[in-house]
């Protein structure tokens, strides 16, 4: 019995669906980064031996990984000119942590069952990470995860998934896959908790960025897959109730933390949302123009420098090189990076991936994910969000590779 249940947990499958559990819990890398390490490198190893073992190798996605790995060669050796030999090893274990994951991906022969599995694996670790948003409010921060920072008088704890603004972002994607996949849930009390759980963690992280997300995220629902309008209206209508009493509830509590929470997701967020216009535009403005301009003049930006980049410095907080300003805008991260035909390659691709299955998006619900979560990923990119070097987005390699998988669509067909 024991021997059939360890075979059952050393499937391929399994294997691959653990290392994206060990990818998205890379805060964990805060208490031992060498045991993390350690834990990751096996299951890249377990999953390269079963590829090889099988056999299954998946060649119709060469092409895609040959361009993606060429132009980490070149970002990595335009480097050099930039950083200096210790800046370049702590860059380089950012940017390349998921490289053999994208191998990894790129090889795989995915199947519709796989990609379900995987996709509520994603919502589930995001649920997750929320719930410990709340947490923290009652027995006060984790000692292992990112600092808590502070945004009009409010208190903003980071979480399992990261720093408090990977919430704003990374809760949408997993709200799409909620909602899109509700069928797939099998005990719907816990469903509904874990929307809640999502919803709530947005509004108390206190970013603009969270509460547009939030809005997006309902639009995008009722525009392409809501097929019963007044259930789905019930359904979230439910979803804010259940909200609506617990704010009450803290406000009742009338204690000074709970107040200034309220207090900021009411004057600094909400508000801020209510309308197009400062600060809401000002800071869109900021992050396609002023913040960009910063990155190419602290780089001597010329001719040269937009066709092959600058290498990992342009990524700057994002892998840990401070020294050198952030565009805060993921277009401007490609471009800076690798130049201007790596970001032409990136935006084509994101753009095949949204034509392609918003041609399908009635034969599956699957590619009803793939293409709200690129859209979504799309819009946060302007703001840089979007970014791919964080393990946390690691489901995105999983889309960019399966979304033309042919034995994937034999299936769904």
């Amino acid at each position: 019995m024991e021997v059939n249940k360890m075979s059952f947990v050393l499937t391929k499958n399994n294997c691959l669906i653990f290392t994206l559990i060990v990818l998205n819990l890379s805060i964990f890398r805060n208490v031992s980064m060498i045991g993390y390490l350690l834990v990751l490198i096996l299951f890249y190893l377990l999953d390269f031996v079963f590829l090889i073992r099988e056999r299954s190798f998946n060649k119709n996605n060469i092409f895609i990984l040959s361009i993606l790995l060429t132009f980490n060669v070149l970002i990595f050796i335009n480097s050099f000119e930039w950083l200096s030999s210790k800046e370049l090893f702590i860059a380089s274990g950012r940017a390349y942590l998921l490289l053999p994951f994208i191998v990894i991906c790129a090889c795989y022969r995915f199947n519709y069952d796989l990609i379900i599995k995987l996709l509520k694996t994603q919502a589930i670790i995001i649920a997750i990470g929320c719930f410990t948003i709340p947490l923290q409010m009652l027995i006060g921060p984790i000692s292992f995860f990112a600092d808590i920072s502070f945004r009009a008088e409010g208190i903003r704890y980071a979480s399992l998934l990261g720093s408090a603004t990977t919430i704003g972002t990374n809760g949408a994607y997993g709200l799409i896959i909620f909602l899109i996949l509700k069928d797939k849930f099998k005990y719907k009390g816990i469903y509904y908790l874990n929307i809640f759980l999502i919803v709530f963690a947005m509004l108390v992280s206190l970013q603009k960025a969270a509460a547009v997300n939030l809005i997006l995220v309902f639009m995008l629902y009722f525009l392409f897959r809501s097929r019963n309008t007044v259930g789905t209206l019930l359904n979230i209508l439910l979803c804010f109730m259940l909200l609506f009493i617990v704010i009450i509830t803290l406000y009742f509590l009338d204690n000074e933390y709970t107040n200034v929470i309220l207090k900021s997701i009411g004057v600094k967020t909400l508000s801020d949302v209510g309308y197009i216009g400062p600060p809401i535009l000002e800071d869109l403005i900021t992050r396609i123009t002023y913040l960009p301009k910063k990155v190419f003049l602290a780089h001597n930006f010329g001719c040269i420098e937009f066709l092959k980049g600058v290498g990992l410095s342009a990524f700057s907080g994002i892998v840990d090189i401070g020294r050198f300003p952030m565009a805060h805008n993921n277009y401007i991260d490609y471009l800076a990076s690798g130049g201007i035909f790596y970001l032409l390659f990136m935006v084509i691709l994101f753009i095949d991936i949204y034509i392609y299955t918003y041609k399908r998006r009635k034969q599956n619900e699957v590619y009803v994910v793939y293409m709200l979560l690129i859209v979504l990923l799309l819009i946060n990119m302007f703001i840089g969000a979007g970014s791919l070097i964080p393990p946390i987005n690691s489901i995105f390699y999983i889309i960019f590779f399966s979304y033309r998988n042919k034995l994937f669509f034999k299936e769904l067909n």
